[in-house]
């Protein structure tokens, strides 16, 4: 992978320029490779001064994959399988089916959950009074399901928390955040990486809130690190989504260390969800894996067919393309902020490469 040195200044004054708009408070791009990191900067301010690419930033979904990955660890262990009813582990779990007399939680798998088909949607939190994590699980686990498992997509966080909570059971771990420590952190050298606000040796961004004040924002940030949220509660910096996104990118090794077999990591990256769409008008395909979107795949944006990510609510993204060696971290802190951001940067890497 080589980029056109002058082409890859263009990148970066893009999301300069959406900083400078302020459609973002501060942000943070890093591009990368096979090799290692190729260039990273932070443009913004912070309290204290100006952003820096040390900041650890809300990744919000981004979360998403790295769950995802430490369940299949479990799966490539023999101790979890993917089309399990999720009842044999977690008893509790009986959300009653959306048509009388029909399938409800207990046909639901991991594979329905890290697919988003399995029926289960999420609360409005604001509405709710900003409830525990223990109410959040409690809620999914009895809550009716949208629609039969399996037959259609419907994105979800809350569900998370099913699927952390089997993390815990399958795994043998005290807590989500120790399983991702063990399982994750650890090995990949993550140490800005977890669920607390605050990590010493790392500045954390300010969270904001599209349509809400900084008051408001700082209420549901405080809220969400409460939660160790499962589906969108990890903080993180541009050097340690580098290092996960490059054990991706690589098979699942990364300087020796191996989190995940290859035909898992490819398990996780391929598209699982073309039998189903997603409700709208008119419906569309989902094009979704275990826990990472596929984005190319919709003809929207450029990319190889293996290429796979993840997107935050914060605005912060995770792009891998093994077709084009290729890791993209986006890093950023407004909760509500429009895709088309993140997409005009990625774009303007792929028109940086140095290829025929």
């Amino acid at each position: 992978m080589d980029f056109d040195a002058t082409r890859l200044e263009r990148p970066f004054a893009v999301l300069a320029g959406q900083v400078a708009r302020g459609e973002l408070p501060s942000a943070v791009l890093a591009v990368a490779g096979p090799g290692g990191l190729v260039r990273a900067e932070a443009f913004g301010p912070e309290p204290g001064g100006p952003a820096t690419t040390a900041h650890r930033y809300r990744i919000a979904s981004v979360t998403k994959p790295i769950l995802a990955t430490a369940l299949l660890q479990l799966v490539e262990e023999g101790r979890l399988s993917l089309d399990e009813p999720v009842r044999t582990r977690i008893p509790e779990f009986s959300p009653p089916g959306p048509l009388a007399g029909g399938p409800g939680g207990e046909i639901v798998t991991a594979w329905h959950l890290l697919t988003h088909t399995a029926g289960l949607v999420d609360l409005d939190w604001v509405a709710s009074g900003l409830p525990s994590a223990a109410a959040i699980l409690a809620t999914q686990c009895s809550t009716p399901l949208a629609f039969v498992p399996g037959t259609a997509y419907q994105y979800a966080s809350d569900s998370f928390f099913v699927l952390g909570e089997l993390l815990v059971r399958a795994g043998g771990h005290a807590s989500v955040r120790a399983a991702l420590a063990e399982r994750i952190f650890g090995p990949l050298g993550m140490t800005a990486t977890g669920f607390d606000p605050v990590v010493p040796g790392h500045p954390s961004a300010v969270s904001h809130v599209v349509g809400r004040s900084d008051a408001e924002a700082a209420i549901f940030d405080a809220w969400m690190s409460t939660l160790d949220q499962p589906g969108g509660g990890l903080s993180s910096s541009a050097a340690d989504l580098v290092a996960f996104g490059r054990a991706m990118l690589l098979g699942g090794r990364l300087d020796g260390v191996r989190i995940l077999g290859r035909p898992f990591v490819e398990l996780m990256t391929r598209e699982q969800t073309g039998r189903v769409l997603e409700a709208g008008d008119p419906p569309r395909p989902p094009t979704y894996g275990l826990g990472w979107a596929k984005s190319t795949l919709d003809g929207s944006m450029p990319g190889s067919p293996g290429q796979f990510d993840h997107m935050g609510a914060s605005g912060s993204r995770l792009w891998v393309d093994p077709g084009f060696g290729l890791v993209i971290v986006l890093l950023a802190d407004r909760w509500g902020v429009d895709k088309r951001l993140s997409n005009e940067v990625i774009a303007a890497v792929y028109g940086a490469l140095a290829v025929a």
